[in-house]
């Protein structure tokens, strides 16, 4: 209901594929922004953990699998229930993510400072020994 209060037509539950196979099935995809939201508790990571594994296991799997969301070039909107309560946050996370996205993610990168070689250091190279 959120989602829509605050403009958008989310789809649900749709399932994300990359070049190697089934990703995972996101709670809300926002298409038009390339971005998907997923509701967060922390039942997953404790009573529903299941047999075999543990929290941290979860937890990795959880990791593995966002990475390859964003691989797809979607951005990921985690959000809570406590997150309810203020709307304008969930927007502003949102509109953050639709942002990225429409960057493309790129990063910035500074120039790195290069070491000056040796002899420009007044090292002699071996030639002039």
């Amino acid at each position: 209901m959120l989602l829509h209060q605050l403009g958008y037509s989310p789809q649900l539950q749709v399932l994300i594929t990359d070049s190697r196979g089934f990703v995972g099935r996101v709670d809300f995809d926002l298409p038009d922004i390339e971005t998907v939201l997923e509701f967060d508790g922390k039942v997953k990571y404790g009573r529903y953990v299941p047999e075999g594994k543990s929290a941290a296991d979860v937890l990795w799997d959880e990791k593995r699998r966002e990475d390859r969301i964003r691989a797809t070039g979607r951005q990921v909107v985690r959000i809570a229930w406590s997150d309810l309560d203020h709307p304008e946050l969930v927007g502003r996370m949102i509109r953050d993510a639709a942002d990225r996205a429409g960057r493309g993610n790129r990063a910035t990168f500074l120039p790195t400072a290069r070491p000056r070689s040796r002899q420009s250091r007044g090292a002699q190279s071996s030639e002039s020994v």
